[in-house]
């Protein structure tokens, strides 16, 4: 029988479908298990990837281009390869970025060869049911929780005589509520935070896929394992956590418990201090008694106060053994007290050390309101520079949106501006030599044209008229083509590409005029 404490294990592996499906048989399997395998989900159908991406996709596709109005905008319906291509541009011209997939791969697995080998899970019908049962409702589970990020593809693995048995699941994540492009659209980042898990900035939070991760050991696999009578096992440097929501819930009640041991601390204290004042009075009134006589046959233990008031009278004039009792009750009394006061220490003790953590609590809650206004209202770094706060940066873009022209004004305005400043330089310099330079050209050529080639066209018409040789539109063409090259080669000869550049307008006088049409723009 496998161990009652069993891990449970997510972990990302490689897109692998053929080695899912089995269509081939790997070196690790004994084909002779794989009668015990099962494919609980498959949405491919025999298509590849691709295709079924962009079959999924189709609708969304057609929804953003029905609201197009120019043809250039249209979205291609082969999703699958411009998503790839765009990752892949992406990855080129960012550093440290990765480039996204159309589905990622992630082994499920419950327990470890040691504690649930496959070997015997597939020689014993009932556990061997137990183990199908338990990935079946570890899909249910899943789809309920995570809906954006969809199972295409699961398949139980029972085959592998050196595992444990395993389920792979492929999974391709749908984020959607975009802005721009297309309403659903193929991002892992998106559709983790669809589901609740978005990407925290916050120094020492986890990532949103190793959150996702944990939940669904916590959430799903976790439970799964205690309604099948098994108890989840940890594995070495796996540390138990709770959900962020019980972590809440947690604290919320850790709050409550030291206020109320608090309170109930005070009140212990108080009661016992009465107690103490009560024996005190009950001491004093024994022994300094007031001078009546007694008339008392009970126990001593139960004589109230205003009995022992009573006894002074007796008390003096003696009676050896009822003065016993009562100096014998005094002692009681006095052993009593001594306790009341032991614990009456351990009481201020403990409201010490809760109020101590109290004390620790509200000076964390301080240095985080602290932070908080910080970050609200701008701070001074090391060096004594402000730093814009929450409210301040705000205000300062509502400005900004108010007067479009002033984003220009700030320091990513003016980079900005210088940039494009460098292009139109650039743009404006070799225009305006492309387009002297054809001016000259054909100017040439109209003057050797109006020159030299039309009258050579009359004179041939005139010698040739009557005879049946005339020049035709291929004959002028030809002649035009020759005084064209020769016009290149004159150019080129003297230089003039050169001598344009040389008389050029400098940088600064472009620049000039650019600032003089932008302050124009301005008023």
């Amino acid at each position: 029988m496998p161990a009652s404490a069993q891990t449970v294990s997510v972990s990302r592996g490689k897109t692998a479908i053929e080695h899912d499906l089995r269509e081939y048989t790997p070196n690790n399997v004994d084909p002779s298990m794989s009668i015990y395998n099962a494919v609980l989900i498959n949405e491919l159908g025999g298509k590849s990837l691709a295709e079924y991406t962009n079959e999924y996709m189709k609708p969304y596709i057609e929804e953003y281009n029905a609201k197009q109005r120019r043809s250039d905008r249209m979205k291609s319906y082969d999703y699958a390869s411009d998503y790839i291509e765009e990752q892949n541009n992406m990855q080129k011209s960012r550093q440290n970025y990765t480039a996204g997939q159309l589905a990622y791969e992630y082994v499920i697995q419950f327990g470890d060869h040691q504690t649930m080998d496959v070997n015997e899970v597939v020689k014993k019908p009932k556990l061997r049911k137990e183990v199908h049962a338990m990935f079946e409702e570890f899909i249910q589970s899943y789809q309920s929780s995570y809906p954006h990020m969809r199972i295409i593809l699961a398949t139980v693995h029972m085959d592998e005589p050196m595992g444990t048995p395993h389920m792979h699941i492929l999974v391709q994540p749908i984020g959607e509520g975009y802005k721009q492009g297309l309403s659903h659209q193929v991002s892992l980042t998106k559709a983790l935070a669809c589901d609740g898990f978005e990407r925290s900035e916050k120094k020492g939070d986890r990532l949103s896929m190793t959150r996702w991760q944990d939940d669904i050991k916590d959430n799903i696999m976790e439970p799964i394992l205690k309604r099948h009578k098994y108890t989840r096992a940890y594995k070495d440097g796996e540390k138990q956590h709770l959900p962020v929501a019980l972590y809440k819930r947690a604290m919320e009640e850790k709050d409550a418990i030291v206020e109320e041991a608090k309170v109930k601390a005070e009140q212990m204290v108080e009661k016992a201090r009465e107690e103490v004042e009560e024996l005190e009075e009950e001491k004093t009134y024994l022994i300094n008694g007031n001078g009546k006589d007694s008339a008392y046959d009970m126990p001593f233990e139960d004589w109230s106060i205003a009995d022992l008031k009573c006894e002074k009278d007796f008390l003096i004039n003696g009676d050896p053994d009822f003065s016993g009792d009562i100096f014998r009750g005094v002692s009681e009394l006095e052993e009593k007290h001594s306790e009341l006061r032991a614990d009456i220490k351990d009481l201020e003790q403990a409201k010490e050390e809760k109020t101590t953590e109290v004390a620790s609590i509200e000076d964390k809650y301080s240095k985080m309101w602290d932070e908080y206004e910080a970050l609200r209202d701008g701070y001074k770094d090391k060096d004594g520079r402000h730093i814009l706060g929450y409210n301040e940066l705000v205000q300062r873009h509502k400005e900004l949106l108010q007067d479009p022209a002033r984003l220009l004004e700030t320091e990513e305005g003016q980079q900005v501006l210088e940039e494009a400043k460098e292009e139109i330089v650039e743009t404006v310099q070799k225009n305006l030599v492309s387009n002297m330079l054809g001016f000259i050209k054909r100017e040439i050529f109209d003057t050797l044209k109006e020159w030299l080639v039309e009258p050579i066209y009359r004179a041939i018409d005139e010698m040739m008229r009557g005879h049946w040789f005339q020049l035709n539109d291929n004959d002028k063409k030809i002649l035009t083509g020759a005084i064209d090259r020769t016009v290149d080669r004159l150019v080129d000869r003297l230089d003039i590409g050169s001598k344009i550049e040389e008389n050029m307008p400098s940088e600064n006088q472009i620049e000039q005029e650019v600032q003089r049409i932008y302050r124009g723009h301005r008023r």
